[in-house]
């Protein structure tokens, strides 16, 4: 999948083009053994850093499993509780590195 030298980075963005579908940060972490927090932090600068290339980083927005509240965030993250319903049962968000 990746070389033996790539960077944190680097191997995140080759996953989520190789990937079938979208990843959740839950299933990237697990996969290359990192920290969910340094894989948000990597995905923000993943997004800025695609967007002079000819490819784009995709996020399919959180979503409240109870009411169906789509989330509208700027920067990747997971939200802990619904702000229409309070629920905490909450879709994650999923990301995927496609073409222009």
């Amino acid at each position: 999948m990746s070389g033996e030298w790539d960077t944190r980075r680097e191997r995140i963005v080759s996953l989520l083009r190789e990937s079938e579908g979208p990843l959740s940060v839950d299933q990237i972490s697990r996969i290359l053994e990192l920290d969910p927090k340094d894989v948000l932090e990597d995905l923000r600068h993943i997004a800025r850093s695609l967007q002079r290339s000819r490819e784009q980083l995709v996020a399919l927005p959180p979503k409240c499993l109870k009411c169906g509240y789509v989330f509208n965030l700027d920067k990747p993250k997971s939200p802990s509780k619904c702000p229409k319903c309070k629920s905490e049962w909450i879709a994650k968000p999923l990301f995927k590195v496609v073409p222009r």
